[in-house]
Formats: C-alpha cells, sequence, structure tokens
C-alpha cells in the first residue's frame, strides 16, 4: 500500500511539474484561426500585462507576459504593468502547448503603440478570448 501511495505521488508531482517549463508550437497557419490574425482590438479595462518565466528553479528568464484583469503573485512573477484602457492590441499568432494535458492555446498579442513588451509574447488564454473576449476587448 505504501508503494502505490508512494508511486501516485511521484506521478502527481511529474505531472503538475512538467507543465512548468511549457513549450508551445504556432498554430497560427491552422484555417479555423485566419479570421482572427491580424485583427486589432481596443482593450475595454485596465489590464495587467505580467512579466513570467517558466523555469523549474524560476531562473530570472523572460518566457512571456500574462495578459490578465486580475493581479496574480508567486515566484514565477518578474514583471507586473498596468496597460491603461482603450490602448490597442493587434493578434500576431496563436500558440499551442505542446507538453501538457489539456494541451491548452493561447493568443498571442502585440501592443502597436509601444515596444516595451516586444521581448516575450503577451498571452490571452485561448478559450477565455473564445467564451468572453467581449468583456475584456471591442473589434476595431
Amino acid at each position: 500500500m505504501k508503494d502505490i501511495i508512494f508511486f501516485s505521488i511521484v506521478i502527481l508531482l511529474c505531472s503538475s511539474s512538467c507543465c512548468l517549463m511549457t513549450e508551445y508550437e504556432d498554430v497560427t497557419s491552422d484555417r479555423e484561426y485566419a479570421d482572427l490574425i491580424g485583427k486589432s482590438y481596443l482593450t475595454l479595462n485596465e489590464m495587467y500585462l505580467t512579466g513570467v518565466t517558466m523555469e523549474r528553479n524560476y531562473e530570472k528568464i523572460l518566457h512571456h507576459y500574462a495578459f490578465s484583469d486580475f493581479k496574480f503573485g508567486g515566484p514565477e512573477v518578474l514583471s507586473r504593468d498596468m496597460l491603461p484602457a482603450y490602448t490597442i492590441v493587434t493578434i500576431t499568432n496563436i500558440w499551442r502547448n505542446t507538453d501538457c494535458s489539456p494541451r491548452t492555446k493561447e493568443v498571442v498579442f502585440k501592443i502597436p503603440s509601444t515596444e516595451r513588451f516586444d521581448d516575450a509574447p503577451i498571452f490571452f488564454d485561448f478559450k477565455e478570448f473564445v467564451n468572453k473576449g467581449d468583456k475584456y476587448f471591442e473589434p476595431i
């Protein structure tokens, strides 16, 4: 019984930690995303751009910015900026993770008015964008 519990814990730890350093593939060219790519939006509210590392030891290497309407913290957070409401953002790519389950997708944005965030992709959860995007963005 102890062996089963130990093995279960090891599997749980391995499966949860394997998604810490996520790899992505660019699926922008898939037909289903054709209407999104290059489309610009206005942000409807102030939004956080949180610089995040995905390194297992939380090394200070920026992997992406998380675009959200809430503040989160933890050792993975490297920076936090506030993007004003009515900022223009443009969808440049759709990325899908290749090593986690479920295989989530990210909308990748660019902010044309600044180069400040060009050092890493700006992610917004694809499912959230499809289901509740009108809460955060207005097409222009």
